[in-house]
């Protein structure tokens, strides 16, 4: 499959394969519509974000994705799992509501800066938890 992925990439012009971008975002249980959220996040922590850029994340969320699926639960708990990850990112101090993300605005040294709809699912430690465990912050 990351095979077909990348061949489609190099050989093919981008009008041609970008649609499939959003079929394998929808294999990763991921809604198209945060595509667009996710690359204001990229630019906004990257500066400009290029297709290199792109690529390196999306096969970080393949090797995600693969580790996920030796250990996986079922999708009811990770329904559940997500719900729970959010819900508590939405009170937390850190979460900025406007851009999704673990940052409170731009430039802030505070978060990981990532776009949280993604990382509720992928990461295993809220960036609270980890780096202010004495807080009752995180998940």
């Amino acid at each position: 499959m990351v095979r077909i992925f990348a061949e489609c990439c190099v050989v093919y012009p981008v009008h041609l394969w970008f649609p499939v971008y959003f079929v394998y975002m929808r294999l990763f249980g991921l809604k198209s519509e945060r595509v667009w959220d996710w690359e204001e996040v990229l630019e906004d922590e990257l500066g400009s974000v290029g297709w290199g850029d792109r690529g390196r994340l999306i096969w970080g969320m393949v090797k995600a994705l693969i580790q996920g699926l030796r250990g996986r639960k079922s999708q009811a708990e990770l329904r559940v799992q997500f719900r729970y990850r959010m819900k508590t990112c939405m009170k937390c101090p850190i979460y900025n509501s406007h851009t999704k993300t673990c940052r409170p605005f731009r430039g802030s040294q505070l978060g990981c800066g990532c776009y949280m709809p993604y990382a509720a699912q992928l990461k295993d430690k809220c960036w609270a938890k980890e780096y202010l465990p004495d807080e009752d912050l995180g998940w």
